[in-house]
């Protein structure tokens, strides 16, 4: 995570240790770099870049004014596009790339929905310790698969409409700190209730079936003697 402020120059020392060439695709700034940035960002070479406002960070280049910071990429990584693709047939198919025909079946393996390159609910490292300020950096690269709705359950958030002037909403509501454990309090008492609603109705349904079964098999006709 690449930390500055408005104004700021940004000197970026890009050691490429790989066997093919890398490039640099930077948002938000001027940039005068080309290259291939596709089968790059499908690689998994992407990071935030944090624009912060004049006075924000710290001698150590990180933001002063918060706890915790984390960045979230939600990204299909299509795989099909991946420098490894060929790689990754002869070592896992062991078939020669030139020769390989993929199938649909095969294409829509290699599209992995991840949330920062990590897939079945492996991502780890989102801990931040209760009554701090954390920071969420939400990124959404990739064409018109990759529009996610993303949801946050019993936490509130602060929206910064204007600089030391901010906002607490709960359901769209503005709410001071008492209102939101106030509501997250009615929420749990609700979900309490619907919860017991629906045990006493699985009993009533459980109790009905026997009986709904017994009244189908006397109402059926019993063979007779010819």
């Amino acid at each position: 995570m690449i930390h500055a402020e408005v104004g700021d120059t940004i000197l970026i020392i890009f050691m490429n240790k790989a066997s093919r060439p890398y490039s640099i695709s930077a948002q938000g700034v001027e940039d005068t770099d080309s290259g291939k940035r596709l089968q790059d960002t499908y690689s998994g070479l992407m990071g935030p870049l944090i624009t912060c406002r004049e006075g924000v960070l710290n001698e150590k280049g990180r933001r002063s004014d918060v706890d915790y910071e984390f960045a979230l990429l939600f990204l299909v990584f299509n795989e099909n596009e991946s420098w490894y693709l060929d790689d990754n047939i002869k070592k896992y198919l062991n078939k020669d790339p030139r020769d390989f025909k993929p199938s649909d079946d095969f294409e829509e393996s290699n599209k992995m929905h991840a949330i920062n390159g990590k897939i079945f609910g492996n991502l780890h490292g989102l801990i931040m310790n209760e009554d701090t300020m954390t920071n969420w950096y939400l990124l959404g690269v990739g064409d018109e698969v990759d529009i996610h709705t993303i949801h946050y359950h019993a936490e509130s958030f602060l929206f910064k409409v204007q600089p030391g002037k901010e906002q607490l909403y709960f359901f769209g509501q503005s709410l001071d700190p008492r209102g939101a454990r106030a509501a997250l309090v009615v929420l749990f008492v609700l979900g309490l209730l619907l919860l017991v609603l629906s045990v006493v109705l699985s009993f009533k349904l459980c109790s009905a079936r026997p009986r709904a079964a017994y009244l189908e098999v006397q109402s059926c006709a019993l063979p007779t003697d010819a």
